[in-house]
């Protein structure tokens, strides 16, 4: 239709850097203060209006129009900005910026917050130097855990009143806490006043196996840190005790170094049921996540606690990546921007009011020593909720990722630069490619290049590094061999006369599996397997099976010619045994009967020969 002819000639200029970065060069001062308050807020938290004017307002007035929806309708007319609905309960017209200018434009708060010179104490970035760490501490604790197979932590009791209670179940809890509210009465009337502590959660892992796992990961809370990432990327399987998902474990170990640590990375940004604020708590014991008990209300969930943090660290990670690569800057200039957009440290921080609720209670929030921490209105709270959530993202999984340098003075984050979290996070690239000591980027590994411990031949069997050679050179020894071992430094293929069949019953000649190995392992085809590979091309089709097929049997030995003449018989024959004797396909065989009696013939059908 004319509509879907123009919406995909939209599609197509949108997708243009050109026309996009046309289009960002064009705007005036003002639009482009709004356009970068925009590209802050990440799309899947509900905000406000007013929440795109502080922001564009902290970079200088707004004097063209009244209203801050003016100028969001015209970016939204250049294509940098779309208009969307996150609740499906009100109609509103939520705009963010488009996904493909936050792809395919340059960082867009460059200039924005001023940049330090560089620490004399960090002359050169070791950050590719830690990702590659990281992820081969990530390797070692995988196999590790195939090793042990550790159970999981047995989970805390659960409190016999749960079962009268629906706001205890599920969440862990303080026993003391709960003794002395039953004492008081406290749960039985449902108090108002009633707050429960959320402890921080228990680790994965019983104390006997953190304890030896520890050391290897860098400490505790990277252990956990990594244990959950390899949940979420799907090489472990959920459940006691703890089980290697070996499919997914074979393919991920396939992956080059750049896709397995960028893997690591995006999975960091899914996560769930870990949060940056654990590690705030154990670094303030001083503070506690408490949580309200309301009557007649319906208790809110783990499970909506962790949406929400998962929230908190995606607002804050979309911030950072409009941050450009390799500047040095302060975290106070981070948290003069982000206290605009993130006021508030509870339950409430980006939830949409239902009508008549201008003032909700939040369902949880955060205290210290027992009184609420009232981060809107008192600057020190801001700093000891959010400002200490940001330097714990950026000093812990940022930092051990690869993805952040930080300098600190006594123990306190005092300025960081960043290094691929925008190219991963917005997904400018499906992988970010780690540079090498000398400051080049990796490029794929060759024969000529590499380790000569890459590629080891032994007779029929084929032992490579896994990262060492590329998707698609595993793919073709998955075409001739076997998996026989599959460990995070070595593969162990053996040629297979199976595997070898099925790429020949495929279509692929000996010719092509030769030429293939060449191309994709880079070293010439050793003999020993060059000889076998032909002595199995020879022997295939010396014997074939046919299955579905017919026999037809004629009277005498002219027949067969009259029959091929009078019908399309000689187009389905597979097989002429004797003169009188024919193989044709089973299902050829109704088309034969049909043309046969109207040639005149009576065929006769016997089954079950």
């Amino acid at each position: 239709t004319r509509k879907a002819d123009l919406i995909d000639q939209l599609l197509i200029q949108l997708s243009q850097p050109g026309i996009l970065l046309k289009s960002l060069l064009s705007l005036g001062a003002e639009h482009r203060q709004v356009l970068d308050a925009l590209s802050i807020l990440h799309p899947g938290i509900w905000y406000k209006d007013a929440d795109v004017a502080a922001v564009a307002g902290h970079w200088g007035e707004l004097n063209q129009y009244e209203d801050v929806d003016s100028y969001m309708n015209d970016l939204h007319e250049t294509g940098l900005v779309m208009f969307g609905d996150l609740d499906n309960r009100y109609w509103h017209r939520l705009p963010f910026l488009a996904g493909n200018a936050s792809r395919l434009l340059p960082p867009l708060l460059t200039g924005r917050l001023p940049t330090l010179a560089p620490p004399v104490s960090v002359e050169k970035s070791d950050a590719a130097v830690r990702a590659r760490a990281f992820l081969q501490r990530t390797l070692r604790i995988l196999q590790m855990l195939e090793q042990y197979t550790p159970p999981l932590r047995t989970p805390m009791p659960r409190p016999r009143l749960e079962k009268h209670y629906p706001f205890l179940q599920e969440w862990d809890y303080l026993p003391d806490e709960i003794r002395a509210a039953q004492v008081a009465n406290k749960i039985a009337r449902h108090d108002a006043l009633l707050r429960l502590t959320v402890p921080a959660p228990q680790p994965v892992l019983p104390d006997e196996y953190a304890q030896r796992l520890a050391p290897i990961a860098g400490g505790e809370m990277e252990l956990e840190f990594i244990i959950h990432l390899l949940l979420t990327v799907g090489l472990i399987l959920p459940g006691s005790p703890v089980t290697i998902w070996h499919d997914n474990r074979t393919q991920f170990l396939r992956l080059d170094e750049n896709s397995q640590w960028s893997t690591l990375v995006q999975s960091y940004f899914s996560l769930n049921r870990w949060s940056e604020l654990w590690l705030l708590l154990q670094q303030q014991p001083e503070l506690q996540l408490e949580r309200v008990i309301r009557p007649y209300h319906k208790p809110v969930e783990p499970a909506e606690l962790n949406g929400t943090l998962r929230l908190m660290r995606l607002q804050l990670l979309q911030l950072l990546a409009t941050l450009p690569d390799d500047a040095w800057y302060a975290p106070a200039d981070v948290a003069a921007l982000l206290q605009l957009i993130w006021p508030r440290f509870d339950s409430l921080s980006w939830t949409r009011p239902y009508y008549g609720q201008k003032d909700s209670q939040p369902d949880w929030y955060l205290a210290e020593n027992g009184q609420p921490l009232d981060t809107r209105a008192d600057m020190v709270a801001w700093q000891k909720a959010q400002g200490a959530f940001l330097a714990e993202t950026i000093c812990g999984p940022l930092h051990w990722l690869g993805l952040a340098d930080v300098q600190l003075e006594n123990g306190r984050l005092v300025a960081f630069q960043l290094h691929g979290l925008a190219d991963l996070f917005l997904d400018k690239v499906p992988t970010f490619a780690l540079p090498e000591a000398n400051g080049q980027v990796a490029g794929p590994i060759t024969r000529d290049d590499g380790p000569d411990d890459d590629i080891l031949i032994n007779e029929l069997t084929i032992a490579v590094k896994p990262a060492a050679i590329s998707a698609q050179a595993h793919s073709y020894l998955d075409d001739i061999a076997i998996l026989e071992t599959a460990d995070p430094d070595r593969f162990v293929y053996r040629l297979d006369v199976t595997a070898v069949h099925q790429s020949l019953e495929a279509g692929r000649t000996l010719a092509e599996m030769l030429k293939q190995w060449e191309k994709w392992l880079s070293i010439p085809v050793p003999e020993l397997i060059k000889q076998q590979l032909t002595a199995w091309s020879d022997l295939y089709g010396r014997v074939r099976l046919y299955e579905g097929m017919s026999v037809i049997e004629f009277g005498d030995e002219y027949a067969l010619a009259e029959m091929k003449a009078a019908t399309s018989l000689a187009d389905y024959l597979v097989a002429e045994i004797s003169p009188t004797l024919v193989i044709v396909p089973a299902a050829a065989i109704e088309l034969l009967t049909a043309e046969l009696e109207k040639a005149g013939y009576t065929p006769k059908s016997v089954a079950g020969v």
